[in-house]
């Protein structure tokens, strides 16, 4: 008996399935064109504490294009302007001028005072830095006075 020979493995050629691919092209631009602006400008702004509205009119934008794509620039500006109000407080402050570093820091730092309620003894209120029983007596007998002319005038 003769033995055949072996037969030789053919190669598998790998052929493309589904549609062929198509050649790429470069695609065109779709849209406005992108508006050119001065990032150091938006922050030169912000950090005096421009709005973005000001600040898109100035660079030539709408009010919108601020936010989506320079919220970062915006932010960056009033941190500056945030530091430098600090700043000018803390030299305020060592001349022996407080006034206007307060109200800076109240206006632009979320600087507060805060607010107590006090009350005296047994729970009497403190107003305007009196306990009630230290009213003058006429000054209650006018207020009793007009709640019962109020009163008489919703009878009759």
């Amino acid at each position: 008996m003769k033995k055949k020979p072996a037969k030789k493995a053919k190669k598998k050629v790998k052929r493309p399935v589904g549609r062929p691919r198509k050649k790429k092209v470069a695609k065109k631009a779709v849209g406005r064109p992108l508006v050119e602006v001065d990032e150091n400008a938006v922050v030169a702004l912000a950090s005096v504490g421009c709005t973005a509205e000001e600040i898109a009119a100035y660079v030539g934008c709408g009010r919108r294009v601020m936010f989506d794509r320079f919220s970062h620039l915006l932010e960056k500006g009033h941190n500056q302007q945030k530091v430098s109000i600090r700043r000018q407080q803390h030299k305020l402050m060592m001349a022996g001028d407080r006034t206007m570093a307060i109200w800076l820091g109240k206006q632009h730092c979320s600087q507060f005072e805060p607010h107590r309620v006090t009350t005296m003894g047994e729970g009497q209120p403190r107003v305007a830095g009196q306990t009630a029983d230290q009213f003058e007596s006429e000054t209650i007998r006018l207020i009793f006075a007009e709640i019962e002319k109020r009163q008489i005038s919703r009878k009759g």
